[in-house]
């Protein structure tokens, strides 16, 4: 259920958050257990804009580690709904560093492409690099 916290038996705490793509549709706020470390990942893929619940949710919960954010639509900025343009990242990147959900030590970090996005990799690597925003590869590893 959205923003009811569920417990896993390792102790980690899945806090599922509504986006917007499909009814019913969920982002994850993912924070280990203390004895494993006790790091915070986002896991918002599948999902336009964030609803107004979602980024206030991530607000009042604190610093996130690490955040990984939709970015199917690639360079067509007009297209924020279901997924987002590196547009929406951007400004989903933004929202969250006002909020204090991302900090200088939050990596960020666009994935889910899609060949439709018209955007190389490298091109989206110099548009997001100004934005402190990395973006994914195959095979790409992130310790969290």
């Amino acid at each position: 259920e959205p923003l009811q916290p569920v417990t896993t038996a390792d102790g980690d705490e899945i806090l599922p958050l509504p986006a917007d793509h499909v009814e019913g549709a969920l982002v994850l706020r993912i924070t280990r257990s203390a004895k494993r470390g006790g790091q915070t990942l986002f896991y918002g893929h599948d999902s336009g804009l964030y609803p107004a619940a979602t980024l206030d949710a991530l607000e009042q919960a604190g610093p996130l580690d690490i955040a990984l954010l939709d970015c199917t639509s690639g360079g067509l900025e007009t297209i924020n709904r279901g997924h987002m343009s590196v547009g929406g990242v951007v400004q989903m990147a933004q929202e969250l560093r006002a909020r204090g959900a991302f900090t200088d030590a939050t990596r960020v970090i666009a994935t889910h492409f899609s060949h439709n996005g018209g955007l190389l990799h490298e091109e989206l690597v110099q548009t997001l690099l100004p934005h402190r925003i990395e973006v994914a590869y195959d095979g790409m590893v992130v310790k969290v």
